[in-house]
């Protein structure tokens, strides 16, 4: 039977799919601009942006981090547009835009800056 923690606008499921004993989805409501993402987040993340576009910061680069997969869903109803970056704010090598409704799947492919994070 699945379970849910609330706390604050943040809601997790857990579906049963495991991965280092966090739950395998996050709901992250009305998400602040320049908000990170961490490298322990569930792999699956329904967000909704607090403003008209957001950027989502992405985790640092380093060896632990090489093969992380995040699919980010944009649940905004409206026009509220999501930018993945890099930790230092900059962006990905090549861009990663998620408008209202739509998602993508992102891996760190062992490269530092705008080239670590890609498109799956």
């Amino acid at each position: 039977m699945a379970t849910r923690t609330e706390i604050g606008d943040t809601r997790m499921f857990n579906t049963g799919h495991r991965r280092k004993d966090i739950p395998s989805v996050l709901r992250w409501m009305t998400v602040p601009n320049n908000s990170v993402v961490d490298a322990n987040f569930p792999p699956i993340i329904f967000a909704e942006p607090g403003a008209a576009t957001i950027d989502l910061l992405m985790p640092a680069d380093s060896a632990d981090i090489q093969g992380l997969r995040f699919t980010i869903i944009n649940t905004s109803l409206t026009t509220q547009t999501i930018v993945l970056k890099t930790s230092a704010d900059a962006a990905l090598f090549t861009g990663v835009t998620i408008t209202a409704g739509q998602g993508v799947t992102v891996i760190h492919g062992g490269s530092t800056g705008a080239h670590g994070w890609r498109r799956a």
